[in-house]
């Protein structure tokens, strides 16, 4: 696990991670001012429990990523000195990008924990910023990983088996 912006790391998935580091900073400030300066919102206390939930559920699909996929790494580049291989086993047999999945429940959980209805606004932009990632990915998994073709053919979905 090394800090993005290594000389490998692809670089749109550099420019990715300086717009979406903006981004999450501003989203983070919104859910301070929102749940805690302003109180614009009013979340009962139900909701609030399930957005903990989201979110230590999330974490530890995050971790069951780490766990299943050797591989797995917060920037997008290939790792042929480790001879990269295609994980099907785990997440990865029901959605090809688990740990995007995961992080939903994150965008989500987050803002309903801290009681943010306005932190939820952010949700579209995220998953747009995810899935222009994802299209980047594999684009470059199916150019470079033996196998990645094969697997994309068995699995699917994305990350929301039925739906995406």
């Amino acid at each position: 696990m090394k800090p993005p912006g290594q000389k490998d790391q692809k670089a749109w998935d550099k420019l990715f991670f300086l717009v979406v580091g903006l981004v999450f900073l501003a989203w983070v400030v919104l859910l301070g001012l929102d749940a805690r300066h302003f109180k614009w919102s009013d979340i009962p206390v139900w909701a609030q429990v399930l957005g903990l939930l989201m979110t230590l559920g999330s974490f530890l699909g995050i971790a069951w990523v780490y766990r299943t996929n050797s591989f797995a790494t917060a920037v997008i580049r290939m790792q042929p000195e480790r001879k990269q291989k295609v994980i099907s086993t785990g997440p990865y047999a029901y959605v090809r990008h688990p740990m995007y999945a995961f992080g939903l429940f994150s965008f989500i959980g987050m803002p309903l924990a801290l009681g943010s209805l306005w932190g939820l606004a952010a949700l579209p932009i995220m998953v747009v910023f995810l899935h222009l990632r994802i299209l980047g990915e594999e684009r470059m998994l199916r150019a470079e990983l033996e196998g990645y073709e094969d697997y994309a053919r068995r699995v699917r979905w994305c990350y929301a088996p039925g739906l995406w």
